[in-house]
């Protein structure tokens, strides 16, 4: 394997070597197994996030045609989770007036604030799908953050990713938890995600790069 093989492209070609050697009778050896076992879980644990993420929207947009979003306080509940390091959670993540917690979230942020304002309340053009969103736990690893933002008292430190996908370009913000709210986390969560608007984006933004 050269130095500019990745071991995800050398895991690719071991899985063709592995088809061929059903008819040709190739040698494999079990370092190129190994790698076809990890990219195996590698895709199996990017389908399980996937479908996860994939299936909360599907709620939230079903619970939002007999209760809407925007009159129901919610719970800071965990909804999916992208098992990178550090881990992200994907919260629900809209308080409502007769929230305890209002006082530190009087706005929505997470699944819910993609599904409000870059699904429901967004021009068609731009609106988040079902397909973009299977889409984050690729985004983590396999793109480097275009941006980190420093924590303040208030808010943990930012971290953003811009990918271009299809004629798309791709946002996604994650935050780390707030520990007056979740007490030892380590984990980041989702603030936002949504499809930039071209005639809205700022010139200093750059492109996250694939790894």
């Amino acid at each position: 394997m050269t130095k500019s093989t990745s071991s995800k492209e050398r895991a690719h070609q071991v899985a063709l070597l592995l088809a061929l050697n059903l008819q040709y009778d190739l040698s494999i050896n079990e370092e190129e197994i190994d790698l076809l076992g990890g990219l195996i879980e590698y895709q199996r644990q990017i389908i399980i996030e996937a479908d996860s993420l994939a299936k909360v929207f599907s709620e939230l947009l079903d619970q939002n045609k007999t209760e809407p979003l925007e009159n129901s306080p919610l719970p800071l509940s965990v909804m999916a989770v992208v098992d990178t390091e550090p881990k992200i959670t994907i919260r629900n993540g809209f308080f409502g007036s007769k929230n305890t917690q209002a006082a530190y979230f009087r706005y929505p942020f997470g699944i819910v604030k993609v599904v409000l304002k870059h699904f429901l309340h967004e021009d068609e053009d731009y609106r988040i799908t079902e397909d973009d969103l299977r889409f984050i736990p690729v985004i983590v690893r396999e793109y480097w953050p275009c941006e980190h933002k420093k924590g303040t008292n208030r808010n943990g430190a930012k971290t953003e990713w811009r990918v271009i996908r299809g004629n798309r370009e791709l946002v996604l913000v994650t935050e780390e938890e707030n520990p007056r709210i979740i007490p030892g986390s380590d984990n980041e969560t989702l603030v936002t995600f949504y499809v930039q608007n071209p005639r809205k984006r700022r010139k200093d933004k750059l492109l996250s790069i694939k790894k």
